[in-house]
């Protein structure tokens, strides 16, 4: 068995960096778009036409997609976690587009469950 070039110790912690730098501003990104939205529901909720309630009821059906969970435990197993995080995130950022464009109470119900996802 051949020893690692002095090349190959070197490369190995600059990719461990960039996977935990990029992992982080994911992270970043993931939190605060599902957090953005607690300190601003009472100006959300008049950007939709609807009650505070209404409103509260939204990010409501959001946390409860967490039901789906077990689903996506399944998929990851079966495809990688790799798989499942970029089809996150695209399912999130198309979600937070749509819910830009909603309208109404039922217009933003499938882009906050997109985003519960």
């Amino acid at each position: 068995m051949a020893l690692p070039t002095r090349q190959q110790i070197v490369e190995k912690p600059v990719r461990i960096v960039r996977m935990i730098v990029a992992a982080m501003l994911m992270r970043l990104t993931v939190d605060t778009s599902a957090r953005m939205f607690y300190p601003f529901l009472p100006e959300i909720s008049r950007g939709l036409g609807i009650s505070l309630a209404q409103g509260g009821l939204l990010m409501s059906l959001r946390s409860s997609m967490i039901f789906l969970s077990p689903l996506f435990g399944a998929y990851t197993d079966r495809r990688g976690a790799r798989n499942l995080l970029a089809v996150a995130l695209l399912v999130q950022a198309g979600g937070l587009v749509w819910l830009s464009t909603a309208s109404g109470f039922a217009t933003a119900v499938p882009p906050m469950m997109m985003l519960g996802l």
